[in-house]
């Protein structure tokens, strides 16, 4: 199976213990596990056949950075792959260069960047998300052939945001192709396309059944025990 699952448990849940019930339910090869900082390592040590990952990580900057966590921090605990620059970030100032820079410390340090992009509203997608991503690679320069995924993660069709409304496969695979042309014009040669917006066991089998679609990241599926669905269409 080449599929990947990266399961974002968010600010989720509330004790360690629960913590460990969820990542046992998570624990399927090709599936990446993000859950709160604060239980990396209850879940590291949980997981047998998953991989360990994070939900963001500092920038690389001088100081003290009170409050962040660095790629090298994350690396030492034995995180895998890092996401990079979710919609929630975003919607709190986070730019693309920005985005470029944490990817760049992520690959220096040995781990996959999980990079994300996507639009606030409805239509003209395709256009967006290109220069978007090509924003982010404008920082990746010189790191041409090292893995990273690409999550493409429509703002407006995520079920926790107001108004939101479900995606359809062959949109989503519209774009995705985009990114794929963006990706091959700069000579990156390890990326692989996620896709992120709301995916559950009702409808990750529409979206992954797409050859270009090559894995999900899922958000509230991942805590209500609907991974080993998801894999199962996978």
């Amino acid at each position: 199976m080449g599929k990947v699952i990266v399961a974002n448990w968010k600010a989720n849940p509330g004790t360690r213990r629960e913590a460990v019930r969820l990542a046992k339910e998570c624990d399927f090869p090709f599936v990446f596990v993000a859950p709160p900082f604060v239980y990396l390592e209850a879940v590291r040590e949980t997981l047998e056949k998953a991989s360990l990952a994070a939900q963001d990580v500092a920038l690389p900057r001088p100081g003290g950075q009170t409050g962040q966590v660095t790629a090298t921090e994350l690396k030492d605990l034995g995180v895998k792959a890092i996401i990079i620059g979710h919609s929630e970030r975003r919607r709190l100032g986070e730019t693309d260069r920005e985005v470029g820079e944490k990817a760049r410390a992520v690959i220096f340090s040995g781990m996959v960047p999980i990079i994300c992009v996507g639009e606030k509203e409805k239509g003209g997608g395709e256009r967006i998300v290109r220069e978007s991503l090509e924003r982010v690679l404008f920082e990746l320069r010189g790191l041409e052939e090292k893995e990273m995924h690409v999550a493409y993660e429509p703002w407006w069709a995520i079920s926790t945001n107001a108004g939101a409304e479900a995606d359809v496969p062959e949109r989503a695979v519209k774009v995705i192709e985009g990114l794929r042309e963006v990706v091959e014009k700069k000579d990156f040669t390890k990326v692989k396309f996620l896709y992120g917006g709301s995916v559950d066991k009702n409808n990750a089998e529409d979206f992954l059944k797409e050859s270009v679609i090559e894995g999900t990241l899922v958000g509230g599926a991942s805590l209500r025990g609907e991974i080993a669905d998801i894999i199962a269409f996978a």
